[in-house]
């Protein structure tokens, strides 16, 4: 999930392994499952492996950009051979599976009512030598998301629900803390859009067996915190989605799980699709693996938001269900609605563009405004579902194994791009852009100065200093310098032995948004954003609050180790190290800031992900604790004099 998971609270580790997933070119001799081959002329050369040296870089993940070709409607020619483009996938899945170490993989494309392919590759199960197949269970994560909004839209249809009614008509008795004045409702239609405010997770409890339900997630939630104003800007949420699916459950007066197989799964024949993780299914699902080596499977509480298991074979049934509305569960213009963009226009959105479950935009093939996509990230387990909606084509790709995730976006890419080609007569431009290095400029001192400081993104901090002409960023425990080509735009530049390596598919701009000073991080497909930090005085209430802490009520997946809250430079933070099972991290320096919004609460300091949480502050029998979503931390040292007394019940 988006998160969430291997996303953006403990990124570096994932990150470098994209960069490495990048740069380590291998060779591949895989055949697909039930299909033989004919070999093409490879389409991707092989760089110069520099892992080492680049891993230092950012920590930062690579998203790599297709340059297009303008898109010019032509007649499509019937039937469409399809020929050339299985061939063209085949070997561009064979070399990509070799050089990033992928185990198993497998894909469905659509066009309209049609198959026109479905295979795997690979194996699904290494050690007992099972293939992968298009009838192989893999793990969809957030693509689930797509089926949680299909039902929404299915019972707003039949009027049981509106997507413009307050969540609090639609499920009754759910509220939480919302310290905005003159705030909007939280709607259905914002849940949606992950337009509605809510924190992107609710830690407590989320990885665990034998989960909490969803009714009291509801409860839980009573105790948390808006991270947001609904509908003023997008936050990514799980959380959005598990609302959802209570909502489901309350209107289909049934579990989530048997909802969704009685209303869409078994209407659409996707038999072995189920959100419901029996040890069954569990032992019939591809098996996970990272770095090599096999990953245990993990649980989650979270299910309307990324707990389905699907199949190619059934994610093709879904697709030609988009394209033709049949069985007709919902009228088509249902279906179209969900395509359109709501909120938009928001600056603070960064140009993220978001429809009704679907992303709109960030997928790099911008000659066409008609491309809806969905990527779904389980640790090891990765999925991407994208569609033209207009052309009616799709693809879906599954994959079982961490090192998948570049390889699993650029097919799915380069599948639409070679369908289009063949029914349309659209030439596919499947050349990497090309990246020119822009010139480097002076800037004035005082400019440069106006950008130094501390900024905070994806729950961490990063801090930018003067290094003589140029800025130096320290972000992730990892730091290079920032040179100017423009006034407010830099490039990264890190030194490999004495040498000079700039990096221009990357930029950073400084700007103001919306009375914000932010530091935008290109290159990634959606932008990054760090909100920069002004020192303020620490109230006493929090001076009093600082030391060290435990975590009381670990779950068994993450670990806190040497977590301190303390005064760094003016600023609030919390420091720790963390390891986690989840993230497959091991004593990760973790570093936020927070910012005091009265003697008891703080939130963490940013506008991304998941920037905005709430961090509360109580005192409890003589301690000192802190709460944030759900997780409990008391302070080991002697507790302080000034906070209030409060009670607090997680």
């Amino acid at each position: 999930m988006r998160g969430l998971k291997c996303k953006l609270s403990f990124l570096s580790k994932a990150l470098e392994k994209k960069i490495e997933a990048l740069f380590d070119r291998r060779s591949s001799t895989l055949t697909p499952q039930g299909e033989s081959a004919k070999k093409i002329s490879p389409t991707r050369a092989r760089p110069l492996s520099v892992k080492v040296w680049i891993g230092l870089l950012l920590g930062l993940g690579i998203y790599t950009c297709e340059s297009l070709t303008a898109y010019a409607q032509v007649g499509a020619v019937t039937p469409t051979d399809y020929t050339s483009t299985k061939e063209n996938l085949t070997e561009f899945i064979r070399q990509g599976m070799g050089k990033d170490g992928v185990k198993g993989l497998s894909l469905a494309l659509v066009d309209g009512d049609q198959v026109v392919w479905k295979a795997g590759f690979g194996m699904a199960d290494e050690k007992n030598r099972t293939p992968a197949s298009a009838d192989t269970l893999y793990r969809v994560d957030s693509v689930s998301k797509i089926f949680t909004a299909m039902e929404i839209m299915r019972l707003a249809e039949e009027r049981r629900l509106s997507l413009d009614e307050p969540i609090a008509d639609a499920l009754p008795g759910f509220c939480i803390h919302n310290r905005f004045k003159d705030s909007k409702e939280i709607t259905i239609r914002s849940l949606l859009a992950h337009h509605s405010g809510l924190p992107a997770a609710y830690h407590q409890g989320m990885w665990v067996e034998n989960a909490e339900s969803l009714a009291q997630l509801v409860e839980d939630l009573k105790q948390d915190y808006l991270v947001a104003p609904p509908q003023s800007f997008y936050k990514y949420s799980d959380l959005d989605y598990s609302l959802l699916g209570r909502i489901i459950e309350l209107k289909d007066r049934q579990s989530f799980s048997d909802a969704m197989r009685d209303h869409l799964l078994k209407p659409l024949s996707m038999d072995s699709s189920t959100f419901d993780l029996s040890p069954a299914i569990r032992e019939r699902m591809a098996k996970g693996y990272s770095g090599g080596k096999e990953r245990p499977q993990l649980y989650l509480r979270d299910v309307p938001a990324g707990g389905m298991v699907s199949t190619a074979d059934d994610m093709a049934r879904f697709l030609r269900f988009l394209f033709a509305a049949h069985p007709p569960l919902v009228e088509p213009e249902i279906i179209n609605s969900m395509y359109e963009e709501e909120y938009g226009g928001i600056p603070l959105d960064f140009g993220h563009h978001m429809g009704l479950g679907w992303m709109l935009n960030g997928l790099g093939m911008d000659d066409t405004k008609d491309l809806v996509w969905h990527d779904g990230d389980y640790v090891p387990h990765f999925c991407r579902i994208a569609l033209l909606t207009k052309e009616k084509l799709g693809v879906v790709v599954f994959a079982n194994c961490e090192e998948s995730r570049l390889l699993v976006r650029d097919l799915a890419l380069r599948a639409l791009k070679l369908m289009r080609e063949a029914k349309y007569g659209v030439p596919a431009d499947l050349t990497k852009l090309k990246v020119v290095m822009p010139a480097l400029i002076s800037v004035p001192e005082e400019k440069i100065n106006q950008f130094v400081g501390f900024y905070s993104g994806i729950g961490k901090a990063a801090e930018i200093s003067k290094g003589g002409s140029h800025l130096r960023a320290d972000l992730m425990d990892h730091q290079f310098d920032l040179v100017p080509t423009a006034e407010n735009k830099f490039i990264p530049r890190i030194m490999i032995l004495f040498f000079p390596i700039h990096i221009p598919q990357y930029g950073v701009e400084f700007t103001t948004v919306e009375g914000k000073d932010v530091a935008i991080l290109s290159g990634l497909g959606d932008p990054v954003v760090f909100e920069k930090i002004q020192p303020v005085p620490i109230p006493l209430a929090w001076q009093e609050c600082m030391g060290q802490y435990r975590l009381d009520n670990p779950d068994g997946q993450t670990q806190f180790k040497n977590m301190t809250l303390e005064d760094r430079g003016g600023l609030l933070t919390v420091n720790a190290k963390i390891t986690s099972k989840i993230f497959d991290i091991t004593d990760t320096n973790y570093l936020i800031t927070l910012e005091s919004i009265s003697d008891e609460d703080a939130v963490i300091s940013g506008l991304f992900y998941p920037d905005g949480d709430t961090v509360h502050a109580s005192r409890e029998d003589g301690h000192i604790r802190l709460y944030y979503a759900g997780l409990r931390f008391t302070k080991m040292d002697a507790p302080g004099c000034c906070l209030k007394e409060t009670i607090v019940s997680k």
